[in-house]
């Protein structure tokens, strides 16, 4: 299966002559599928510095007000199991359980996760995280 993926500012006269050229040329004898989605990329690199902006924060905050060393890897796995939650598999008689990672998220499941956190760690800590310039652009 072929995928076009249209994003914005893209010349959307070529682009639509483009796929009206594919559309036509598709064979006749066979059943097509035409899907379009509104394009949900991975997360975004300014999404991942936040996150690691955040949990570096975080790590710091946690030193300063309890006296302990926790990283900012700690804090990663504490808000994955919290908000992405866990996988059990079964595996040669064995029960592995790993959580659900963030790399694998869309744009809009990573703004959610990281809204989550800001959201927790303000009325669980009654923290206020850092609010980088770039913070709108990385929530979209």
């Amino acid at each position: 299966m072929k995928q076009i993926t249209i994003l914005r500012g893209s010349d959307w006269e070529r682009t639509g002559a483009d796929l009206y050229r594919k559309l036509k040329n598709l064979s006749k004898e066979m059943d097509w599928q035409v899907v379009i989605t509104e394009y949900k990329g991975n997360r975004s690199v300014l999404q991942n510095n936040l996150l690691w902006l955040w949990l570096t924060f975080i790590s710091k905050w946690w030193l300063e007000t309890f006296g302990e060393a926790r990283t900012p890897e700690t804090f990663k796995i504490y808000f994955q199991k919290l908000f992405l939650g866990s996988e059990t598999i079964e595996l040669m008689g064995e029960t592995i359980t790993t959580l659900k990672g963030t790399s694998t998220l869309n744009t809009k499941e990573f703004s959610q996760f990281l809204d989550n956190l800001e959201n927790y760690v303000n009325s669980e800590f009654n923290v206020q995280l850092p609010i980088p310039d770039y913070y709108g652009e990385a929530m979209r």
